[in-house]
């Protein structure tokens, strides 16, 4: 009879493994908990009697998404100059070029295609206030024609 003994200590790559998992599982569960909490403050938002509270989601989505298309195409064109200083003495200077390889056209294919997709959440906050106002509106129209069926 042959007896296998199998080391009960797990080695350090494997746990390392298992850490990048459990950290992975639970980036994956706290970006769950925001996107639900701010999908239901938009519903919240947008159920309000004010119509512009339930605009101010979608219009911070907005505003993030015309950043980050301006940061693409007003700093791909920029020229980065770093120095470094030993008791102030110029050691090592270095500067970077934009890439020479990059024309404007593909900047700015890039920059509206990123515009596109950051406004994703947008599209799907402005559909939740569509559908919230829809039925608050719907709700106001059954409340008038109540109130005149009493009269």
């Amino acid at each position: 009879m042959t007896t296998i003994l199998l080391n009960a200590v797990p080695n350090a790559d494997m746990q390392e493994n298992a850490s990048a998992g459990v950290h992975a599982l639970l980036f994956i569960l706290l970006m769950f908990v925001v996107c639900t909490g701010i999908i239901v403050l938009q519903v919240f938002l947008s159920k309000q009697e004010s119509k512009w509270l339930g605009l101010i989601l979608p219009g911070i989505s907005v505003f993030i998404s015309l950043l980050v298309f301006l940061a693409i195409v007003l700093f791909s064109a920029v020229k980065t100059e770093t120095a470094t200083y030993e008791n102030g003495v110029l050691v090592e200077q270095e500067q970077f070029q934009p890439l020479q390889t990059a024309e404007p056209a593909a900047i700015l294919f890039t920059a509206i295609n990123l515009f596109l997709i950051y406004n994703v959440p947008t599209i799907v906050l402005l559909a939740v206030y569509a559908a919230c106002r829809s039925r608050k509106n719907k709700q106001r129209a059954l409340d008038k024609m109540n109130v005149q069926d009493l009269e």
